[in-house]
Protein backbone atom coordinates (compact mmCIF):
# COMPACT_ATOMS: atom_id res chain seq x y z
CA UNK A 1 0.00 0.00 0.00
CA UNK A 2 2.72 2.32 0.30
CA UNK A 3 5.28 4.42 -2.01
CA UNK A 4 4.29 3.79 -5.55
CA UNK A 5 1.28 1.28 -5.06
CA UNK A 6 -1.92 2.42 -6.87
CA UNK A 7 -3.92 3.21 -3.62
CA UNK A 8 -6.84 4.32 -5.90
CA UNK A 9 -9.35 1.81 -3.80
CA UNK A 10 -8.03 2.90 -0.56
CA UNK A 11 -8.02 6.41 -0.82
CA UNK A 12 -11.95 6.41 -2.78
CA UNK A 13 -12.82 6.88 1.18
CA UNK A 14 -10.84 9.82 1.69
CA UNK A 15 -13.32 12.00 -0.57
CA UNK A 16 -15.33 13.16 2.49
CA UNK A 17 -12.20 15.36 3.77
CA UNK A 18 -10.80 16.59 0.41
CA UNK A 19 -14.37 16.93 -0.80
CA UNK A 20 -12.81 15.35 -4.36
CA UNK A 21 -11.57 11.77 -4.60
CA UNK A 22 -7.76 11.83 -4.87
CA UNK A 23 -6.62 8.80 -6.75
CA UNK A 24 -3.24 8.14 -7.94
CA UNK A 25 -4.10 8.74 -11.49
CA UNK A 26 -4.84 12.35 -9.95
CA UNK A 27 -2.95 15.14 -11.40
CA UNK A 28 -0.50 16.32 -8.07
CA UNK A 29 -1.45 13.04 -6.03
CA UNK A 30 1.80 12.49 -5.06
CA UNK A 31 1.87 15.73 -2.66
CA UNK A 32 -0.81 14.39 -1.05
CA UNK A 33 -1.12 10.11 -1.72
CA UNK A 34 2.67 9.77 -0.31
CA UNK A 35 1.93 11.68 2.77
CA UNK A 36 -1.02 9.93 4.12
CA UNK A 37 0.25 6.40 3.48
CA UNK A 38 2.06 7.14 7.07
CA UNK A 39 -0.19 10.29 8.22
CA UNK A 40 -3.66 9.47 7.28
CA UNK A 41 -4.44 8.24 11.18
CA UNK A 42 -6.02 5.18 9.77
CA UNK A 43 -3.76 2.29 10.34
CA UNK A 44 -2.53 2.17 14.17
CA UNK A 45 -2.62 6.01 14.72
CA UNK A 46 -1.06 5.80 18.31
CA UNK A 47 2.18 4.12 16.00
CA UNK A 48 2.20 6.35 13.40
CA UNK A 49 5.31 8.24 13.01
CA UNK A 50 6.62 7.53 16.17
CA UNK A 51 9.90 5.45 15.72
CA UNK A 52 13.00 6.87 16.69
CA UNK A 53 14.75 9.60 14.76
CA UNK A 54 18.13 10.70 14.33
CA UNK A 55 18.13 14.22 13.63
CA UNK A 56 18.84 16.78 16.43
CA UNK A 57 15.45 17.45 18.05
CA UNK A 58 15.06 21.38 19.12
CA UNK A 59 13.92 22.37 22.62
CA UNK A 60 10.62 22.00 22.78
CA UNK A 61 9.67 19.03 20.76
CA UNK A 62 9.07 17.56 24.23
CA UNK A 63 10.96 13.94 24.24
CA UNK A 64 13.76 13.53 22.52
CA UNK A 65 13.68 10.89 19.39
CA UNK A 66 10.57 10.84 19.32
CA UNK A 67 8.77 11.89 16.51
CA UNK A 68 5.84 14.74 17.14
CA UNK A 69 2.95 14.45 15.02
CA UNK A 70 -0.62 16.04 16.00
CA UNK A 71 -2.73 13.82 13.96
CA UNK A 72 -3.54 11.50 16.20
CA UNK A 73 -4.73 14.07 18.87
CA UNK A 74 -7.94 15.86 18.93
CA UNK A 75 -7.58 19.78 19.71
CA UNK A 76 -7.55 21.32 23.47
CA UNK A 77 -10.23 23.51 22.11
CA UNK A 78 -13.64 22.16 22.10
CA UNK A 79 -14.44 22.33 18.85
CA UNK A 80 -11.25 22.92 17.01
CA UNK A 81 -9.07 20.59 14.96
CA UNK A 82 -5.75 22.55 15.03
CA UNK A 83 -3.95 19.42 13.41
CA UNK A 84 -6.20 19.75 10.36
CA UNK A 85 -5.72 21.59 7.17
CA UNK A 86 -8.02 21.61 4.45
CA UNK A 87 -6.09 19.99 1.11
CA UNK A 88 -6.74 18.64 -2.01
CA UNK A 89 -8.26 20.05 -5.33
CA UNK A 90 -10.89 22.37 -3.88
CA UNK A 91 -8.40 24.07 -1.52
CA UNK A 92 -7.34 26.55 -3.55
CA UNK A 93 -4.66 29.30 -3.42
CA UNK A 94 -6.42 32.32 -5.52
CA UNK A 95 -5.87 35.42 -6.56
CA UNK A 96 -7.53 38.20 -6.61
CA UNK A 97 -10.37 36.86 -4.61
CA UNK A 98 -11.87 37.98 -1.63
CA UNK A 99 -9.27 36.36 0.85
CA UNK A 100 -6.27 36.52 -1.54
CA UNK A 101 -3.80 38.59 -2.72
CA UNK A 102 -3.58 41.20 -5.42
CA UNK A 103 -1.07 38.34 -7.52
CA UNK A 104 -1.21 36.58 -10.57
CA UNK A 105 -1.25 33.11 -11.35
CA UNK A 106 -0.27 31.34 -14.76
CA UNK A 107 -0.34 27.85 -14.97
CA UNK A 108 -0.57 27.21 -11.69
CA UNK A 109 2.18 29.27 -10.83
CA UNK A 110 1.53 32.28 -8.21
CA UNK A 111 3.56 35.26 -8.72
CA UNK A 112 3.40 37.84 -6.18
CA UNK A 113 3.91 40.94 -8.38
CA UNK A 114 1.15 43.31 -7.00
CA UNK A 115 1.15 45.89 -4.59
CA UNK A 116 0.11 44.38 -1.69
CA UNK A 117 1.91 41.04 -2.34
CA UNK A 118 4.93 42.63 -3.66
CA UNK A 119 5.42 44.38 -0.43
CA UNK A 120 4.35 41.23 1.71
CA UNK A 121 7.08 39.22 -0.07
CA UNK A 122 9.65 41.82 0.13
CA UNK A 123 8.78 41.79 3.94
CA UNK A 124 8.41 38.43 4.55
CA UNK A 125 8.66 36.05 1.75
CA UNK A 126 7.05 33.57 -0.34
CA UNK A 127 8.15 30.24 0.84
CA UNK A 128 5.21 28.01 0.28
CA UNK A 129 5.04 25.81 -3.31
CA UNK A 130 1.09 24.75 -3.94
CA UNK A 131 0.50 21.98 -6.17
CA UNK A 132 -0.85 22.50 -9.69
CA UNK A 133 -4.37 21.19 -11.32
CA UNK A 134 -4.80 21.98 -14.41
CA UNK A 135 -4.06 25.39 -14.02
CA UNK A 136 -5.42 26.30 -10.69
CA UNK A 137 -3.17 25.98 -7.43
CA UNK A 138 -4.19 23.97 -4.91
CA UNK A 139 -3.10 23.28 -1.32
CA UNK A 140 -1.43 19.74 -0.90
CA UNK A 141 0.80 18.58 2.08
CA UNK A 142 4.04 19.44 0.09
CA UNK A 143 2.50 23.10 -0.29
CA UNK A 144 3.97 23.88 3.34
CA UNK A 145 6.24 20.83 4.47
CA UNK A 146 9.46 20.07 2.62
CA UNK A 147 9.61 16.23 4.00
CA UNK A 148 13.23 15.80 3.47
CA UNK A 149 13.78 18.83 5.87
CA UNK A 150 12.73 18.97 9.32
CA UNK A 151 14.31 21.37 11.51
CA UNK A 152 16.07 23.41 8.49
CA UNK A 153 15.17 25.40 5.97
CA UNK A 154 17.27 27.08 3.11
CA UNK A 155 16.28 30.73 1.91
CA UNK A 156 17.33 31.04 -1.60
CA UNK A 157 18.14 34.76 -3.42
CA UNK A 158 14.81 33.95 -5.48
CA UNK A 159 12.57 33.20 -1.52
CA UNK A 160 14.70 36.14 0.27
CA UNK A 161 13.73 38.78 1.88
CA UNK A 162 14.22 41.51 4.18
CA UNK A 163 12.94 39.82 6.84
CA UNK A 164 15.30 36.15 5.80
CA UNK A 165 17.93 37.30 3.34
CA UNK A 166 19.79 33.88 1.77
CA UNK A 167 21.26 31.83 4.32
CA UNK A 168 20.24 28.50 6.71
CA UNK A 169 17.42 28.89 9.07
CA UNK A 170 16.00 27.46 12.08
CA UNK A 171 12.46 25.53 11.29
CA UNK A 172 9.76 23.65 13.05
CA UNK A 173 7.42 21.21 12.11
CA UNK A 174 9.38 20.17 8.46
CA UNK A 175 8.11 23.60 7.27
CA UNK A 176 9.63 25.62 4.12
CA UNK A 177 9.97 28.70 5.65
CA UNK A 178 11.67 29.44 9.29
CA UNK A 179 9.18 28.77 11.54
CA UNK A 180 9.74 28.45 15.50
CA UNK A 181 5.73 29.32 17.50
CA UNK A 182 7.47 29.56 20.46
CA UNK A 183 9.15 32.63 19.46
CA UNK A 184 6.63 35.13 21.12
CA UNK A 185 8.70 38.14 20.11
CA UNK A 186 8.08 38.13 16.62
CA UNK A 187 5.54 37.75 13.95
CA UNK A 188 6.89 35.23 11.80
CA UNK A 189 4.44 32.37 12.61
CA UNK A 190 1.59 34.23 11.53
CA UNK A 191 3.64 35.04 8.40
CA UNK A 192 3.60 31.46 7.57
CA UNK A 193 0.06 31.60 7.69
CA UNK A 194 -0.43 34.60 5.76
CA UNK A 195 1.03 33.42 2.49
CA UNK A 196 -2.29 31.93 1.62
CA UNK A 197 -4.36 33.77 3.93
CA UNK A 198 -3.75 37.07 2.35
CA UNK A 199 -6.95 38.72 4.05
CA UNK A 200 -5.17 37.91 7.30
CA UNK A 201 -2.00 39.98 6.49
CA UNK A 202 -0.88 43.83 7.26
CA UNK A 203 -0.35 44.54 3.82
CA UNK A 204 -3.78 43.95 2.23
CA UNK A 205 -5.72 45.94 4.97
CA UNK A 206 -3.79 48.88 4.84
CA UNK A 207 -1.40 48.65 8.14
CA UNK A 208 2.85 49.62 7.65
CA UNK A 209 3.54 47.18 9.95
CA UNK A 210 5.82 44.66 8.64
CA UNK A 211 7.51 41.29 9.29
CA UNK A 212 9.80 41.13 12.22
CA UNK A 213 11.79 38.37 14.30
Amino acid sequence: MLWGEDATSMYAGCSGRFKQPVSANTPGSDGVLICLSCHDGNYGPKAMMRNSIYETVPLGYRVPHIIPTLTDRDSLIAGQEIEDHPIGFEAQVKCGSAFGWDCTETNGTISMGGIHSSQFAANYGFFVRPSHYGNTSVVACTTCHNPHLMTITRVTASTASNLFPPGVYSTRHFLRAPYDPTDKSGNRSAQFCRQCHADKSNEMNGSSAISYQ
